[in-house]
């Protein structure tokens, strides 16, 4: 509902559509550390903008990907669109979209 307020002709927020259910959609900095925590299996990450016709185009095979690697690998998306996520778009030096680096997280859970 947030979201609508903010862009009534916006489209519908990643998360809410039924087809990506097996992806893991991370709102937050710290739910992103909270996978590195957590996982060991390795961790693909779309970083993507709403906006962005790329990340649009690659979402219905990406979920597909989630679906066909689940209990093998973990896909995940973060909207880098959000202002309170823009530390990670530093910190991974992301400047174009989509961008989806592959992490070994058991390397990762300390350099966030």
């Amino acid at each position: 509902m947030s979201n609508f307020l903010k862009d009534p002709t916006g489209d519908i927020p990643w998360e809410e559509e039924e087809d990506s259910v097996d992806v893991y959609h991370i709102a937050t900095i710290e739910e992103l550390k909270r996978l590195f925590q957590r996982e060991t299996a390795p961790v693909l990450i779309m970083f993507y903008a709403p906006w962005c016709s790329f990340c649009k185009r690659l979402k219905p095979d990406y979920a597909k990907a989630a679906t066909e690697l689940k209990g093998h690998s973990v896909l995940a998306a973060m909207d880098l669109n959000r202002p309170e996520n823009a530390a990670i778009r530093r910190h991974y030096n992301i400047t174009g979209f989509p961008n989806t680096p592959i992490f070994c997280v058991r390397n990762l859970k300390a350099s966030l």
